[in-house]
């Protein structure tokens, strides 16, 4: 139950209500295909990383091995998650998923919009399990094209004196309209649900 792990959503409609409801009466959570991983371990294609903070997005990275050589230095990449799919695949298809403008909205809805936390990522009640194969197959799609557009827009930030960059997804439009369709029709979320996310 949500609630208990985390308080008192932040609810501000009856649709928004109802979309919460809906997502979080599911048994599946995304721990279902991925776990934290020791920092430091080789990179391989079922990992991906995210920042332990966040403001206006949800900042993520689906590799470090394609980031600027400026950027791929020890004290950003101490900072960073380290998280591991059980295949390529999943790993695509959870940062298509957590790149979705439904996963910033439940991060805004629960959370207190600066800590991203494990208990948030695992907990989210969307998983690649609950997707039928030409779902996963147009996410693993998407993820590809979203994090070659990403890389391409640094945005670079300053906190406590701690230098980062993360990388912008809305620079993506169509890709998160797409992928935040295909959420909104597994999950049976009421049509003008990508609406309402836009607007958020």
């Amino acid at each position: 139950n949500p609630d208990v792990v985390y308080g008192i959503p932040k609810l501000d409609s009856e649709l928004g209500e109802h979309i919460f409801s809906r997502l979080y009466s599911k048994s599946r959570r995304l721990s279902s295909v991925i776990s934290r991983t020791a920092q430091g371990s080789p990179e391989n294609g079922s990992v991906f990383y995210s920042s332990a903070t966040a403001y206006n997005w949800i900042p993520l990275f689906r590799s470090i091995n394609t980031l600027p050589s400026e950027l791929n230095n020890e004290k950003q990449l101490s900072l960073l998650r380290e998280w591991d799919a059980q295949s390529p695949e999943l790993a695509d298809v959870s940062f298509a998923i957590l790149n979705s403008r439904l996963v910033y909205w439940l991060w805004r809805v629960v959370g207190d919009g600066f800590h991203l936390t494990d208990t948030f990522i695992l907990n989210l009640p969307l998983s690649p399990q609950d997707l039928n194969r030409e779902q996963l197959s147009s996410l693993i799609d998407l993820a590809q094209v979203l994090w070659q557009q990403m890389v391409r827009h640094p945005v670079a930030s300053s906190n406590s004196g701690i230098k980062g960059t993360t990388f912008c997804p809305y620079v993506c439009d169509s890709e998160l309209d797409a992928i935040d369709s295909i959420l909104i029709k597994a999950y049976n979320l009421p049509k003008k649900t990508l609406g309402y996310l836009k607007t958020f």
